[in-house]
């Protein structure tokens, strides 16, 4: 069984062939004469020569198959936890490799592979799957999406001496360190520039006070302290809050407290989970609707559209639909995953005849329908801003190893990890390596990439690109599409009644009291007078 287009196309033209030549050899074979005649012989001998010269043909492309040599890459990622951009980068991972491996210009005799876990984005259980395969046949650790997985990771790869390419895990700080991390590279870009996007939608819209709401875990929490100085050092107001604990009951506790005081301005640190459990806290307990929202993660394609299970046995109320109009508006900041829309149809280094354009539409495709197609891995709900993430990471592996190579080191030495092989393969991903990716020119300075950041706005069921962060700090924002007819002020309390109100209030009721007795009262004298009257 095999997916090589090679050799699947190598198989139709022999079958086709074949499907020529069969009736015209059972003709002649059903003949009446012991062998055939002059007329059918010739209509077999023409066609015969192409079978024999399609078998041919499919015999060398088997055999140029069966003895290429492996290109063995370490990829776990994260199919379940609290990022899950497994799936996601999996299927663009493999339509990378089955381009490069079928087309064979890049890596000439050579097959790109990989073995792929669940590291369930948690740092012990990533740092032992890669521990107990690290003394196998590796050229290099790529795949790894989640932050904790990276940092626990990141320092083993280093020791065994296994080049370690991140496909993504944008959300530490820790891991932009230098010296910390001297052997480590991701393809997501960090949010170190994320403040700065932040202060460029304040700035259009006049905004001064911001409220950080943080998920109830160490990172979330201190990378919130950092930000309220950051964000103050501009100008803002920003004060910051967490729920007291990691429940529902917590969360709307906190939510109350802010609708009390009419904060409105939201700015959410969490994952997926922790931002519908807000919206959640939101819609039960009744909070009008409007709150501008900002956001700093990767979030799945239209995730508020869908049903959570776990989240309608807490709240049967939340539903896909209930939370979609608690969150019009809302504005997301992450990592682009995209080459800019100039930039989209250039040729791309590792895949001949693709563009990031073109490219980005066949994953697409595979995620709808999986790789190979109807194969059963197909992605429901995507995470856009990584669908290139995969192929980009399979071309610096796939372009360091043509290096390697081109420098006169054997395959065998490229799987040894001598010290000089691995330490000149490790300078030129950091230092030399560029190339035109389908998420972009990739080029790295030290750890991270030189990537572009995306501001999107909820609109219905999509999120739409609003703006960017280029990596020189410059923010972008295209103010036609940019929106603020969703945002709602808080309601304004009722007003106190003025003194003069309680005295007009005051006189009416003593009217309504006194003026019947008064009248009673006037009758009676007047009826003594004159009791004609």
């Amino acid at each position: 069984v095999t997916d090589e287009e090679d050799i699947l196309d190598q198989m139709i033209v022999l079958s086709s062939t074949w499907d020529v030549l069969k009736p015209l050899l059972v003709s002649a074979a059903e003949s009446t004469d012991d062998w055939p005649t002059a007329d059918e012989a010739d209509a077999v001998l023409p066609v015969l020569d192409t079978s024999v010269a399609a078998a041919i043909s499919a015999a060398n492309v088997y055999a140029f198959a069966v003895k290429r040599l492996t290109v063995n890459i370490l990829s776990p990622m994260s199919f379940t936890g609290s990022t899950p951009f497994g799936s996601t980068l999996l299927i663009s991972q493999m339509v990378a490799m089955d381009i490069i491996n079928t087309d064979q210009s890049l890596l000439f005799g050579l097959m790109l592979t990989n073995y792929t876990v669940d590291d369930q984005c948690d740092g012990s259980t990533g740092l032992q799957q890669v521990t107990d395969a690290a003394d196998l046949d590796w050229i290099a650790l790529g795949g790894i999406s989640c932050s904790e997985v990276c940092e626990s990771t990141a320092l083993y790869a280093q020791f065994a001496r296994l080049p370690f390419v991140s496909y993504e895990c944008a959300s530490s700080d820790a891991l932009s360190n230098n010296e910390s991390y001297s052997a480590f590279v991701r393809l997501g870009t960090p949010f170190i520039l994320a403040p700065t996007a932040v202060i460029g939608v304040a700035s259009l819209f006049d905004w001064i006070h911001f409220t950080i709401l943080a998920e109830p875990s160490a990172d979330s929490m201190e990378y919130a302290e950092n930000l309220v100085g950051v964000l103050e050092a501009s100008g803002l107001v920003v004060s910051w809050t967490s729920p007291s604990e990691d429940d529902f009951a917590a969360v709307k506790d906190m939510m109350r407290s802010l609708d009390e005081v009419k904060k409105r301005r939201l700015l959410v640190l969490g994952d997926e989970s922790f931002f519908r459990t807000l919206l959640c806290a939101t819609q039960v307990l009744g909070i009008l609707p409007g709150i501008t929202w900002l956001s700093m993660n990767s979030f799945r394609t239209s995730w508020w559209t869908q049903d959570d299970e776990d989240m309608l046995a807490t709240a049967p109320t939340c539903t896909g639909g209930a939370l979609s109009n608690m969150v019009q508006g809302a504005i997301n900041i992450a990592g682009l995953g995209a080459a800019l829309d100039e930039d989209r149809d250039k040729p791309l280094t590792c895949f001949p005849g693709f563009s990031s354009r073109n490219l980005s539409v066949l994953i697409r495709k595979h995620l709808a329908e999986g790789f190979p197609v109807g194969y059963g891995n197909a992605v429901d709900s995507p995470y856009a801003n990584m669908e290139g993430l995969g192929a980009d990471g399979v071309c610096t592996i796939a372009l360091a190893t043509k290096e390697m190579l081109r420098r006169n080191y054997s395959l065998d030495e490229l799987y040894e990890r001598g010290t000089l092989v691995y330490d000149e393969m490790i300078d030129f991903i950091r230092n030399e390596l560029s190339f035109d990716g389908v998420s972009g020119t990739v080029k790295f300075k030290g750890n991270d990439r030189d990537g572009y950041l995306a501001i999107t706005q909820v609109f219905g069921t999509e999120s739409v690109l609003v703006g960017h962060v280029a990596p020189d700090g410059i923010v972008n924002l295209n103010h036609t599409l940019f929106s603020n007819s969703s945002w709602v002020a808080a309601p304004p309390d009722p007003t106190e009644p003025t003194i003069w109100v309680y005295l007009v209030f005051g006189v009416a009721i003593t009217g309504l009291i006194l003026g019947p007795i008064c009248c009673a009262a006037m009758r009676h004298c007047f009826g003594k007078i004159d009791p004609q009257r």
